[in-house]
């Protein structure tokens, strides 16, 4: 198994509707190619899990890398794993705003610039906690 993630920010902003589209469409193409992950949107820039065969995942993130509705595209991990996180999600998605994700606990200084410079220990972190206080709700 492998996984990557990788952050971006929309070129411009996207309806729920816009959101919604999208989200479907990515649940329909990954079930086809076994691939799990998650799909955070906050407040225009987005966080994103990419779980499965190497290859195939790997395809996916360059062709979302071409992607031309976003920007600043840039992956903060990409590593073999030994099980998938996401098992029960071909695209788990939430939308929520900084202002929000700063009341979690563990992520109460969480802005743009540190998601926009974090590494891979911090993604990872970020990702965990916030799931942590989501999980049901997703």
């Amino acid at each position: 198994m492998y996984r990557i993630i990788y952050m971006s920010s929309s070129k411009i902003p996207l309806s729920e509707v816009d959101l919604t589209e999208l989200l479907e469409t990515s649940k329909i193409n990954n079930t086809k190619k076994n691939i799990t992950g998650i799909l955070l949107h906050i407040d225009g820039d987005f966080i994103q899990v990419l779980e499965g065969e190497k290859e195939i995942v790997t395809k996916l993130y360059n062709k979302i890398s071409k992607d031309k509705r976003h920007t600043g595209i840039m992956c903060v991990y990409n590593d073999e794993i030994a099980e998938r996180q996401f098992t029960e999600w071909s695209m788990g998605y939430k939308s929520t705003k900084y202002k929000e994700i700063n009341t979690i606990d563990g992520l109460k200084d969480f802005d743009r610039n540190a998601l926009f410079n974090a590494n891979e220990i911090i993604a990872l972190v970020f990702l965990n906690t916030f799931l942590k206080s989501h999980r049901i709700q997703l």
